[in-house]
């Protein structure tokens, strides 16, 4: 979010500037929620945000790209799924809640990606996309951190 708020603040376009707004502050009430120990909501927060900042950055880029093919789209789906197989068999070895929910919440943006896509919702899958491999991103790092 930070490294779009140059151009998200200088642009003429209100779209931008609302959706950036509204990133900046599901980002603060997820910080607050996780200050206060409700990490799930703090979690959903910021899942928000992060959609959101995707949302902005996809508006952003479409002003001088093309959306991103179907094919490179469905890769992306397939090599997650691929990666969130692996991480469910470590979570049933760990038996974590905080990391089963991540893993739920995975598998419901490779499913919005999918039917975006079959949608032809480009920006729509490429924002599940990213949001997904950033959950799984976390998923990884802590089982990672647990098995140290």
């Amino acid at each position: 979010l930070e490294s779009l708020r140059n151009q998200a603040t200088t642009t003429d376009d209100k779209e931008i500037n609302l959706y950036y707004r509204i990133a900046q502050n599901h980002l603060q009430f997820s910080q607050r929620a996780f200050d206060k120990g409700n990490y799930r909501l703090a979690t959903v927060e910021l899942l928000v945000a992060a959609r959101m900042s995707y949302s902005l950055q996809s508006m952003l880029s479409k002003q001088g790209e093309e959306s991103h093919s179907a094919e490179f789209l469905a890769e992306k789906i397939s090599t997650l799924e691929q990666q969130l197989e692996k991480v469910n068999l470590a979570l049933q070895q760990s038996q974590q809640s905080q990391l089963e929910y991540l893993s739920r919440l995975a598998q419901q943006m490779l499913q919005t990606a999918k039917t975006s896509m079959a949608n032809r919702q480009w920006h729509i899958a490429w924002d599940s996309i990213q949001i997904a491999s950033q959950l799984l991103q976390k998923m990884q790092n802590s089982l990672h951190t647990n098995s140290e």
